[in-house]
Formats: structure tokens, C-alpha cells, sequence
């Protein structure tokens, strides 16, 4: 059995304009139809058995299982708040500007899963967040060390899960946050339209790493095998 998982989709992660080649290889399709979305399953899948039976392939015979979670509490800011304080895209909104969410990360043998409470800009897990001048805030890289740096410390295989558990928004770099003009990325961006602000890309940054970090003290007990 497969499972799919959605994963690091923040910043239009998506095929949204891109040609999809139909399965059959007879051809493309670029508008969005029900049949460019079944196709680009297809081809999801024929990938991934392809790195399944491709020489990169391993075996996670090692069955030790580790569990850590924890509820956070992320700055809300902009429109995207009033969703939430309403209660109709989340649970609801606690004093002093805050969405109740939650990090948890799990090591399954060898391999570490995160989860992300959102649509996650990929930057802040596998790095190159940008700092182009003229940004909102004149701050270094906030979101680091890559969440999948931390991961791959000792794991031979890292995933993260987005949309998991919640749904509180895109989560992206502070240092990226472009809502004011002149925009530095040309225009305005739908990152920021449906983000529950500049701090929440820090808050669940801090909280995965933690989650990473406590995770990773099993190694010390029980290394990877290889």
C-alpha cells in the first residue's frame, strides 16, 4: 500500500501553469481540469516507485519508533486572523493574538517525519531563504539552522508533512515578508494574503526544530544502522 502525503507547498508549490505530460505520453496538459490533476497523480507515482526500485533504495530495518509533540501558540496577524477568531478556518484565537497549533515529529527507524501546521514555504526545511534589500524587516535569515539539517544529523531519510493536524495559513521566512510597497518581489504576494503573519514563520520554525531536537536524543541510544 502508498500513501500520499502533502508536503512543503507554501510559495505556489504547485503546478498551477506548468504543462502536466499525460501518462499515456500522448501529449500535455496545461489548463487546470480534473484530468490535469489525475494525471499529475500518475506521474507522482511513477516516480515514486521508479526511486523505490532505483539503486538509492534502502531497507528501514530498524524498528525502533519515537514520538515527540507539543501545542504552540503562533502570533496571528492581518486578515488572515479574522478566520481564525471567527472560528472558520480554525478552532479559534486566544488572547493577546495567538492560534493554538501544534508541532510533532516522529522517528520511524531510520527516517525522521516533522509535521507543519500550513502550507510551509520549502526555504525554512531545506534553506536558501532570501534577504533581498528593501524587505519589510531589515533582519538576518531568522529560520535557522534548515529544519532538515537538524533532521539529517543522524537519520538516513527526512520528510515533513504539511497541512498537518491544522491549517493556519502559509508559513514563510520573516526576512522574505514583502507586504508593504515598493515590493521587493515586483508585487504583491499570495504568500502574505493568506498568512497569519510575519512571526508565525519563526514560531513554528522554533517549535520544529525542538520537536527535531528531542527526537535526536534516541539516536545517542539507538544509532541508524547502516
Amino acid at each position: 500500500m502508498c500513501l500520499f502525503f502533502q508536503g512543503k507547498i507554501g510559495g505556489l508549490m504547485n503546478p498551477l501553469h506548468a504543462e502536466v505530460p499525460k501518462r499515456d505520453g500522448s501529449g500535455t496538459i496545461k489548463e487546470r481540469s480534473f484530468e490535469k490533476a489525475e494525471h499529475l497523480g500518475y506521474n507522482v507515482a511513477i516516480e515514486a516507485a521508479k526511486a523505490l526500485r532505483g539503486p538509492e533504495a534502502w531497507k528501514n530495518e530498524n524498528p525502533l519508533l519515537a514520538v515527540a509533540g507539543k501545542t504552540l501558540y503562533a502570533p496571528m496577524a492581518g486578515n488572515f486572523k479574522y478566520g481564525i477568531m471567527l472560528g472558520l478556518i480554525h478552532e479559534g484565537y486566544y488572547w493577546g493574538g495567538y492560534a493554538k497549533t501544534e508541532i510533532n515529529a516522529l522517528r520511524v527507524g531510520d527516517a525522521v517525519v516533522t509535521t507543519a501546521p500550513g502550507e510551509l514555504y520549502p526555504e525554512i526545511v531545506v534553506g536558501g531563504i532570501e534577504v533581498k534589500p528593501g524587505r519589510d524587516f531589515e533582519v538576518p535569515a531568522v529560520e535557522v539552522p534548515p529544519v532538515r539539517m537538524e533532521k539529517m544529523r543522524y537519520a538516513r531519510q527526512a520528510f515533513t508533512l504539511g497541512l498537518a493536524n491544522d491549517e493556519i495559513g502559509y508559513i514563510l521566512p520573516k526576512s522574505q515578508w514583502d507586504a508593504e510597497k515598493p515590493y521587493v518581489y515586483e508585487k504583491d504576494q499570495y504568500g502574505e494574503e493568506n498568512s497569519g503573519g510575519p512571526e508565525v514563520g519563526p514560531a513554528i520554525h522554533a517549535g520544529m526544530l525542538e520537536m527535531v531536537r528531542r527526537i535526536n536524543t534516541t539516536y545517542q541510544h539507538h544509532p541508524v544502522s547502516r
